[in-house]
């Protein structure tokens, strides 16, 4: 059986470092894939001549009985009321930048990990380049269960 369970932690200090756990069903036998977003709890203040924060910070899960690093990343900043994807303007049905309209489908990243306890350790580091930060970091692990 699949299962997705979300973790959540809010990001609020600059260049704040945060080492969290993330519990699992005692049922879960593998995690099958990862997906990581930033959420704005406020809209990010943009630096002058920069419109767009590319890296917000980085990621690390692991196993928490092998001290295995299982899942890094460059956590970036996902806006979704831009009207661009890759400088290609997305029109809406008024020929109108309607950004409800635009957007992508996201895909977990596919790993198979198996899991013989039930908590996976987790590593942030934050590293926007403004001095006040206030988001959500998401993780969101695809789990197989056992019956």
């Amino acid at each position: 059986m699949r299962k997705i369970i979300i973790h959540i932690e809010e990001i609020k200090s600059y260049s704040e470092k945060i080492q969290f756990q993330i519990k699992l069903p005692v049922t879960a036998c593998q995690v099958t894939g990862v997906l990581v977003t930033v959420n704005p709890n406020t809209e990010f203040i943009r630096v002058e001549g920069d419109p767009r924060i590319e890296n917000t910070g980085s990621l690390w899960l692991r196993i928490s009985e092998n001290r295995d690093v299982f899942f890094a990343d460059d956590v970036k900043e996902s806006n979704h009321q831009e009207s661009e994807f890759h400088n290609v303007l997305q029109q809406g049905i008024a020929s109108e930048p309607d950004w409800w309209f635009s957007g992508q489908k996201r895909e977990f990243f596919s790993i198979t990990v198996p899991i013989e306890d039930a908590v996976i350790e987790g590593f942030y580091i934050d590293e926007t380049p403004l001095t006040e930060v206030n988001y959500l970091l998401k993780i969101y692990l695809e789990l197989e269960l056992n019956d």
